[in-house]
């Protein structure tokens, strides 16, 4: 606690001074704290902050083992890679970290994750990427109502040029329905609709395929679906009544997007003062 205390007021080097000792004799010691996962990937930003590599180190194999230790469970998996993804700051293990998170019941785990990998990915100049995933942390972070890695988002987003109307209010979307989804989301969920694979998606939008398989698995939970085909109708039945009109039986036209099949969606991509337009591809019926 008194480490955690020390952190928590930016007193790092006081931090790992009362932390070492007790990571350091973890492995021979019977107390449980230093092999719950969720205690490493925050272990691994103290030892970055305080420029400490042995205890990064420590950090990254306690991490790995208790992955070992529990062959089977996504949770540890996941958090170990994110540990290691920080310690040694690559990107692609972070990725990887985000990847396997998706799909466990941790919301602070895919929060941070999210975080980190957001941060990466603006640090490395891929800029709508770096975004998308910091939003998505703001929105976890809201929902489980930790404020204060909130602000940090902020704060790193601000930095970017970004600016959100719900940093203001407070208020945040839905957890499940169409309004859940972010700008980006809808983005990818139109896409997706009319027919082309992640990675098309991914060229169309200057993304990587991993950031839009993140998006639809997404997409995928808030809508309630579980398949493209589902994505399509469920589309077509949300513009037919955004149209005001009867949905047409979607077994009839699976792939129809609109009146024409066309569609055109403005994306926050640049900032507060600049948005990207996104055409999507015509659908031949």
């Amino acid at each position: 606690m008194q480490g955690w205390l020390a952190a928590a007021e930016g007193d790092v080097a006081q931090a790992l001074a009362v932390l070492g000792p007790l990571l350091y004799t973890a492995r021979d010691g019977r107390n449980w704290w230093p092999w719950w996962p969720g205690w490493m990937p925050v272990f691994a930003r103290m030892a970055l902050a305080g420029g400490d590599a042995r205890f990064a180190e420590e950090v990254a194999a306690i991490a790995g083992e208790g992955a070992a230790r529990n062959p089977g469970v996504t949770t540890f998996e996941g958090l170990a890679l994110h540990t290691r993804g920080l310690v040694h700051r690559d990107r692609q293990l972070l990725q990887k970290a985000a990847d396997v998170l998706e799909a466990v019941p941790r919301p602070t785990a895919r929060a941070a994750v999210a975080d980190d990998l957001g941060r990466a990915l603006l640090a490395e100049g891929h800029r709508e990427e770096g975004i998308a995933h910091l939003d998505r942390a703001w929105q976890l972070y809201h929902d489980i109502g930790i404020r204060t890695s909130m602000l940090s988002v902020q704060e790193v987003l601000r930095g970017a040029g970004v600016r959100r109307v719900q940093w203001a209010t407070g208020a945040a979307r839905p957890a499940a329905g169409w309004q859940a989804l972010t700008r980006a989301e809808l983005a990818v969920t139109r896409l997706i609709g009319s027919g082309p694979t992640n990675r098309a998606v991914a060229d169309d939008l200057g993304l990587s395929p991993n950031t839009i398989g993140t998006h639809v698995r997404s997409i995928f939970a808030k809508l309630g679906i579980h398949s493209r085909v589902q994505l399509a109708n469920a589309l077509h039945r949300h513009d037919a009544e955004l149209s005001g009109q009867s949905p047409r039986d979607p077994r009839a036209e699976p792939t129809a997007l609109g009146s024409d099949g066309a569609f055109a969606e403005f994306v926050d991509v640049g900032g507060a003062s600049t948005s990207g337009r996104i055409q999507g591809r015509k659908t031949n019926r």
